[in-house]
């Protein structure tokens, strides 16, 4: 160390990624040590946010001129920080590295080897590759893994098995967990999405998505199945922002403007689908009459025959089996009642893990967003 630029190798990095804590009981407490980030860190008596912050800047060696670790990133990365002021020894916390700190490291790496390696012989440069074709191919998960992750099906764009990659939500928290290290995971899938709960609760498996996010701050005006969701599960952050939306025949959306204009209204939303968001609109029994088709070409059926005077579902969802049903002019949106919604990955709170697979899993969706690949890979599931 010191005060000379440490150059990590890419295996390095893999390497520092877990601290042992038998280690770090037997070492000696130093409070002016280096502390390497991109790593786990036992908190010692003494420590605070702003001194284990200014260690791990300082170990970032001639690179900390451009690149600092602030008590603010540490907090982002360790939800279990309750008061930044007091963290009590002998926590453990995840130290993050600075953004782009990691990928200056691993270039200034490569530009290294690269220097030292002989000059190959010219050759022509192959045709561009077309990104969207070079991620088509579908992915391939462990016969068995010990995180098992659940998934279901007909949700066209979000998971669906005729889609590539089995859907976008499947890409998405596929590709999270592959850039995140971690535990082996195999990402399965139930149609039946009424049995995930279930399937959590008894930990035959560990994370289920994509779910909608009650608001779980209105829990008094929530359903018991809704507040059940509040109750039971640890939610990601959002994989997907959603407009969820009001459809009726051409012609019947002009007094459609506000939640009370579908009192006494029959509207129909899949078998076990969400309600919290009719829940907070005050939509409950007795208002109006909610029936549920088995699909969501079960509900435009009633909705066509005149059994259904509404159809409520995810916009993306919904436009996309209208298209297919060739119903795009008989059928309009009442845009006035749109409300925008979020879906996540959650886990059962009553499994030990939960919370450090949650963290990892939106670990690998900021890194995602923050390369650009988010941006591609919803590119490639909503164009």
């Amino acid at each position: 160390m010191g005060g000379t630029a440490r150059k990590r190798t890419i295996r390095q990095w893999a390497g520092a990624a877990i601290v042992s804590a038998a280690g770090a009981l037997a070492a000696p407490h130093n409070a002016m040590a280096e502390i390497d980030c991109d790593a786990n860190y036992v908190v010692k008596s003494g420590d605070g946010l702003i001194k284990i912050a200014a260690r791990a800047t300082r170990a970032l060696g001639e690179a900390r001129g451009a690149f600092s670790i602030s008590s603010s990133d540490i907090v982002d990365f360790n939800p279990m920080i309750r008061e930044p002021n007091f963290i009590p020894a002998g926590m453990t916390i995840y130290v993050p590295c600075p953004k782009g700190w990691q990928e200056s490291a691993i270039a200034a790496e490569e530009t290294d080897i690269a220097a030292s390696a002989p000059t190959p012989e010219p050759t022509p440069p192959p045709p561009p590759a077309d990104p969207i074709t070079a991620m088509r191919q579908d992915p391939s998960w462990p016969a068995s893994a010990p995180l098992r992750v659940l998934t279901g099906d007909d949700y066209a764009p979000y998971a669906a098995a005729e889609l590539p990659y089995r859907g976008f939500s499947v890409e998405l928290v596929d590709r999270a967990l592959r850039v995140e290290p971690g535990e082996a995971h195999q990402i399965l899938f139930e149609r039946d999405w009424g049995a995930h709960f279930s399937m959590l609760t008894e930990q035959s498996h560990q994370v289920s998505f994509p779910w909608f996010q009650p608001d779980c701050d209105q829990y008094a005006k929530l359903s018991p199945s809704s507040q059940q969701r509040c109750d039971l599960f640890f939610f990601s952050e959002p994989l997907h922002k959603v407009v969820v939306g009001f459809v009726a025949r051409v012609g019947q959306t002009t007094n459609l403007v506000a939640p009370a204009d579908l009192a006494g209204k029959i509207v129909c939303r899949p078998v076990n689908y969400f309600t919290h968001d009719l829940d907070v609109m005050g939509l409950t029994d007795g208002v109006f009459t909610l029936v549920q088709g088995e699909t969501v070409e079960g509900c435009l059926a009633k909705l066509m025959a005149g059994e259904a005077d509404a159809v409520t579902l995810n916009m993306e969802t919904l436009e996309r089996e209208i298209k297919r049903l060739g119903l795009e002019d008989q059928t309009e949106a009442a845009v006035d009642l749109g409300s925008v919604q979020s879906l996540h990955a959650i886990a059962y709170k009553g499994s030990a893990d939960a919370r450090a697979r949650v963290l990892r899993l939106d670990k690998g969706l900021r890194k995602l967003r923050r390369t650009g690949d988010y941006r591609k890979i919803a590119e490639i599931h909503l164009r």
